[in-house]
């Protein structure tokens, strides 16, 4: 044991120098309530644990439209900057989540013995279309490759966003990004419209206007507002935040008592709702209300606001589970179902224990495994000039 945890402060020494000087602990922070929200929500505790995927969203527009605009100011061709771009988030992206394919295989051969409905989707979950085919309405879902429809949806915006931003004038891209911002949800009203008419039922029509990549657009573009208009240098980001929190939570609340829900246990945020066009709403208010805790953590003012939550999101316990989060959200579904099996314990204190697991596997995957693909991320298309960079989170 002593050999993993010295091995892994060698490499996260190494990743410091990855990272870069921008890196802000409090966004790691903010990734750890993001996964937070997943597990309780998959564990049976919560029901509006959704939104930590709607907020994994956010938190990747702001990153990686950052970065981008970054990158766009120095002195290297488009085509290096594409391939920059993409070689570094295979490095992040690629090694984990085929491994867990991989891994799946194994299990579904030797303990699930149902091999047959894994290699039905395989050929999606491997070119990263798992969430369109939600559509057929044949599909059936294979449980322990659920989530990685959220992970499609990621890959699907880094193959289309990085040509937005390179190839468009500041001016456009704020243009695009505004039409953005209206269009998915008037796409998510037209899916609506589509998903009725073919009859399908609540649970489907909201099911697969969640899955669907346009439908959270607009959650990639609010993050992507900051660094875009830079907002941290122009607004009060606190009275930001505290108005966005007061829409999100009166809209919830308003919600909650129309359907006639106990708003504690999902905030009047159900999970794929569509009555209320909660499908049309919910989605675009939560993006904001995220946006703007984002937009308070990287402000340049300093508020009291600003120094409360920063200091929560950035101690040890905080940042350490949003360093693994990726792994943790990968993990977690496969740990889930053996602990259904074995354990059974879904009390509280059973899903600390669970959380334990999963941090625990996440934690030893990321400094044995992922971390030797991450530190080659600076080996190769380096940046000729880099100077007016400064958004260098990891992602």
């Amino acid at each position: 044991m002593k050999i993993i945890f010295s091995r892994g402060y060698i490499r996260a020494k190494k990743l410091r120098k990855v990272i870069g000087k921008g890196y802000i602990k409090s966004i790691d922070g903010l990734r750890a309530i993001a996964v937070l929200g997943v597990l309780l929500t998959h564990f049976g505790l919560y029901k509006s644990g959704w939104l930590g995927v709607q907020l994994f969203f956010v938190i990747s527009g702001y990153l990686i439209i950052g970065i981008l605009l970054d990158e766009k100011k120095t002195d290297n061709p488009i085509s290096f900057l594409l391939k920059r771009f993409y070689y570094r988030r295979s490095l992040r992206i690629f090694p984990l989540y085929y491994f867990y394919l991989i891994l799946m295989v194994i299990v579904y051969k030797f303990f699930i013995h149902d091999l047959t409905s894994l290699v039905s989707k395989m050929p999606y979950l491997l070119t990263y279309t798992y969430n369109l085919i939600r559509i057929n309405p044949e599909f059936k879902y294979t449980e322990l490759v659920n989530h990685l429809w959220s992970l499609c949806v990621e890959e699907q915006f880094y193959l289309i966003f990085p040509f937005l931003v390179f190839f468009l004038s500041k001016e456009n891209l704020k243009r695009m990004f505004i039409f953005i911002l209206f269009f998915s949800p008037i796409f998510r009203v037209g899916l609506y419209t589509f998903c009725r008419t073919n009859n399908y039922t609540d649970l489907g029509v909201g099911d697969i206007i969640y899955v669907y990549t346009p439908s959270h657009f607009d959650a990639f573009v609010t993050g992507g507002l900051i660094p875009l208009f830079s907002l941290n240098k122009k607004i009060n980001s606190q009275f930001t935040m505290f108005g966005f929190a007061t829409l999100f939570v009166l809209s919830g609340v308003i919600n909650a008592i129309l359907l006639k829900e106990n708003y504690f246990t999902n905030l009047g945020y159900g999970i794929i709702g569509v009555k209320n066009c909660q499908y049309l709403w919910s989605y675009t208010i939560a993006n904001f209300f995220f946006a703007s805790i984002i937009l308070v953590l990287v402000s340049e003012q300093n508020s009291k606001a600003k120094n409360l939550i920063s200091k929560l999101l950035s101690t040890k316990i905080f940042t350490s589970v949003g360093k693994v989060s990726y792994g943790i959200y990968i993990y977690h579904w496969v740990i889930l179902h053996f602990y259904f099996i074995y354990i059974r314990n879904l009390t509280f204190l059973g899903f600390v224990l669970y959380f334990l697991i999963v941090f625990g596997v996440s934690y030893i995957s990321y400094h044995l495994f992922e971390s030797r693909f991450i530190n080659l991320k600076g080996r190769h298309f380096k940046l000729i000039k880099n100077s007016h960079s400064k958004n260098n989170q990891k992602t």
